[in-house]
């Protein structure tokens, strides 16, 4: 007993900062268990994951306008194993950030400063960190995949630039190598080089990989993705000689770059597999072009049809696709050109910050969710800054290169707030949700007042999936925009589409009317909120449906029972 005793001690003694975090994870989401239906994306995921299920097609007979891996990752049985696989995924992705900012910084208040305040955003309401959204399933892919490449040599050469690059070995000279039956003694050598240089490009390729998968959970993981690259543009451009430097110097740069550049191309090919994969997969199921349209074109659709809340010229430039681009380019130009100035680990951080911040903008829309893609970066920027805030109160005086990455990192502080405050970006409120679940768990309040107090239609949706599953209805349209009844019901839409926003953006109206006339489904819910006009839909309504006879208790929707030639 006392020997355990002691290695808890010894445990705790090295891990407890670590502990502490993953137990604060823990603790903040056991309210997320407790929530209903009721949040619109989450329920567009689990509904086209259950569709999945029942053996639809995923974008040829079932859609939404994101990458599939956030669809085949809600292929669970409900909302209750979807939450449970985020805490999860959270978990691993916490450890992660924690690991990548001890080899960022020396200090453990930095550390763990950065560290308290990830798991703080990424958890708490206020970025909508309690719900399964794209952007923290990104995260989790895109930390796991950086902190395989803080393991190689690329990633020292950046922090440390005195770390040589050593070449890479191909994978395929291992069979090769074992093969050979002569001189035992070279093998040993190799083995022991492959040891050191085969990891590394493993870690590469596989640290590609789970970028790539980042890019297949939402398109905007492409920047956090393109971040991590900037490793090799900055080892490459701060290495570069002078007009004055000799030969030689010109020599090794020039083997040093080719170096960095085949190790990139490693990285490259991981980043490209699981996208080429997917490129296949869909082709061999008969949805490619489907795929090509919403999984990945749509989005630029969708990033430029949000009306910005002001009117000033210049700003309308800024935040135009070319005028984020160009200012995204200028920034990191900044630290390129002004490389002397900077060190490596700063150019990393502010790198990834300012592709993070152009994904988080993509379209222009301020949902909180959308800016979880900030927080890792600016967390380690803060971390960056609590670090050197204490070696310049120690030093008691500046130097130059402190105010130059003092001034960058004021500045990109300034336009993340400012963005903040043009588009009108407000987070939720986080003291009212705790304080609900408070009540709801010590008994002062119901669990019919706690549930209904998070959406107006949740006492109609939770009547009409009771009923609808009582009919054993497996098949559903919905005009409007209410995909937490499909998740609830456990009901497949008829046709492609779950909400009616796809198909009056897209004008889907003949494809949505075959698919009615094709399939009619038992039940037709019309939700009163719907105004869009769709009259050849309203008169299959009459001409086949009837008003079922429980409608009268739905406050926010219509309930039609298919009745077959209605019409005279």
């Amino acid at each position: 007993m006392k020997c355990w005793l002691i290695k808890i001690d010894k445990f705790l003694d090295t891990k407890l900062p670590l502990v502490i975090l993953l137990s604060l994870v823990v603790l903040l989401r056991l309210p997320n268990f407790f929530e209903p239906y009721w949040y619109g994306d989450e329920a567009i995921y689990l509904t086209v994951g259950q569709s999945i299920n029942a053996g639809q097609k995923l974008y040829a007979q079932i859609i939404d306008h994101k990458t599939p891996l956030i669809y085949y990752l809600a292929r669970v049985p409900n909302q209750f194993s979807f939450r449970l696989l985020l805490m999860g995924w959270m978990l691993i992705s916490t450890w992660t950030f924690f690991q990548i900012a001890k080899k960022l910084f020396k200090s453990c208040h930095a550390v763990m400063t950065a560290s308290v305040l990830f798991v703080l955003l990424t958890t708490l309401p206020w970025l909508e960190g309690h719900i399964p959204n794209g952007e923290l399933f990104v995260m989790g892919f895109v930390l796991v995949g950086g902190w395989l490449l803080t393991k190689t040599k690329l990633w020292q050469a950046l922090i440390d630039p005195k770390t040589p690059v050593t070449k890479p070995l191909p994978f395929l000279d291992l069979p090769r190598v074992l093969s050979s039956t002569w001189q035992t003694w070279r093998h040993k050598r190799w083995l022991k080089k492959w040891r050191v240089t085969g990891l590394e490009n493993f870690w590469l390729l596989l640290g590609g990989i789970l970028l790539g998968l980042g890019i297949l959970t939402k398109v905007p993981g492409l920047f956090d993705v393109a971040g991590w690259g900037l490793i090799g543009w900055f080892i490459l451009t701060n290495s570069l000689p002078n007009s004055r430097a000799t030969s030689q110097v010109k020599e090794d740069f020039a083997k040093s770059s080719l170096v960095v550049i085949q190790k990139l191309s490693l990285l490259v090919a991981g980043i490209l597999l699981p996208l080429i994969l997917s490129a296949i997969y869909f082709g061999l199921l008969g949805a490619g072009p489907d795929y090509l349209r919403f999984g990945l074109l749509y989005n630029f659709h969708y990033a430029g049809n949000w009306g910005l809340p002001f009117t000033n010229p210049l700003l309308l430039k800024f935040f135009t696709l070319p005028g984020k681009l160009g200012l995204a380019t200028l920034l990191v130009l900044i630290l390129t050109v002004f490389r002397h100035r900077f060190s490596g680990r700063f150019q990393f951080i502010a790198g990834w910050l300012i592709l993070a911040l152009f994904g988080s903008l993509l379209s222009n829309r301020p949902y909180p969710h959308y800016f979880q893609q900030l927080v890792p970066p600016v967390m380690l920027l803060v971390g960056y800054l609590i670090e050197k805030c204490q070696v310049i109160y120690g030093q008691k005086k500046f130097y130059l290169n402190q105010v130059w990455s003092l001034t960058m990192s004021g500045l990109l502080l300034f336009l993340i707030t400012s963005t903040f405050l043009l588009l009108g970006f407000r987070p939720y409120a986080v003291g009212s949700y705790y304080s609900s679940w408070l009540k709801l768990v010590t008994g002062q309040q119901s669990s019919e007042t706690y549930k209904n107090s998070f959406n107006h239609l949740l006492p109609d949706n939770y009547k009409l999936s009771t009923f609808l599953k009582q009919t054993q209805t497996k098949r559903l349209f919905i005009w409007g925009t209410n995909p937490a009844l499909y998740a609830l019901s456990q009901t497949v839409p008829v046709g492609r589409f779950t909400v009616s926003f796809h198909i009056i953006d897209i004008s889907a109206y003949d494809e949505t009317m075959q698919a009615l006339i094709q399939t009619p489904p038992p039940y037709i819910v019309v939700m009163k909120d719907e105004l869009a006009p769709f009259p050849e839909f309203y008169q299959f309504l009459n001409a086949n449906y009837m008003p079922n006879s429980t409608s009268d208790q739905y406050q926010y929707m219509n309930l039609w029972k298919y009745a077959p030639n209605l019409s005279p």
